[in-house]
């Protein structure tokens, strides 16, 4: 995690979106799809503590957004396995698992 972050202080990407409405019976009724050009930048502000910014050119307010919902913060998920806030979170192997047919390890 220490060498992703100096290695990728700043990293771009399309985020593709599908939000689907359903309705009383669980039957999708409207779907829409958006693109998102997103900007992510992480600095170490002090030693141990490190900065996140997250930006997207388009769709950046609720009310801009597929049901009113915008996703913050899923660029710094990551970051719990990184040194300094490891220690912060409980984690433990559950053992191996399948996702997508492939096997996978299970935190």
């Amino acid at each position: 995690m220490q060498e992703f972050v100096g290695n990728v202080d700043r990293f771009t990407a399309t985020e593709s979106l599908v939000h689907e409405t359903l309705n009383s019976s669980g039957n999708v009724f409207r779907s829409e799809k958006r693109k998102y050009d997103y900007v992510v930048s992480i600095e170490e502000i002090r030693p141990g503590i490190l900065d996140l910014e997250e930006y997207e050119r388009s769709g950046s307010a609720p009310r801009d957004s597929p049901g009113g919902m915008t996703t913050r913060g899923l660029s710094a998920l990551p970051l719990i396995f990184h040194p300094y806030y490891s220690g912060a979170f409980s984690m433990r192997c559950e053992g191996l698992a399948t996702f997508n047919g492939k096997r996978a390890w299970q935190i």
